[in-house]
């Protein structure tokens, strides 16, 4: 299910300092987002996270994907990605993707560079039997974007 309308999801934030990191994902919309085939992914490391079936982002509702040796779920709304370091203490990029793929939000911390201020290149996340692939937008077909 994409986006519905009248839910608007945005990565508010990342935290890459300490020994947990996070990311902050909000719903600034009037209706809920389920988050079900939603997927949360780093741009210079690839690694993807999915959500569990089921989750659902209520409207004014947060929820944060955890990573790190000290990464611990410890309220709703908390999801463990993986107790590794994920994310580059210097710069990288969050991509939020949804369940058909296509990049709904990003953050780039701790600033977006001059080359991403211009245009930045929208992702999108392929998903097949050898795992998940970050490709550029533009470099697909149009038939091959659904």
């Amino acid at each position: 299910m994409r986006e519905v309308p009248g839910a608007e999801v945005a990565i508010e934030g990342v935290s890459a300092d300490g020994l947990q990191e996070s990311v902050t994902i909000t719903n600034r919309g009037q209706i809920d987002q389920p988050l079900t085939g939603w997927a949360l992914a780093t741009l210079h490391g690839g690694q993807v996270f999915e959500f569990p079936e089921g989750t659902t982002l209520p409207p004014g509702g947060q929820v944060r994907v955890l990573s790190g040796e000290q990464a611990r779920p410890g309220q709703p709304g908390e999801f463990l990605w993986s107790n590794e370091y994920l994310w580059s203490n210097h710069s990288d990029t969050a991509l939020l993707f949804d369940e058909k793929g296509h990049e709904v939000s990003r953050f780039t911390y701790p600033r977006p560079t001059l080359r991403e201020n211009r245009r930045p290149r929208r992702k999108i996340l392929d998903r097949d039997r050898a795992g998940f692939h970050l490709r550029d937008w533009d470099e697909m077909l149009p038939q091959d974007r659904d």
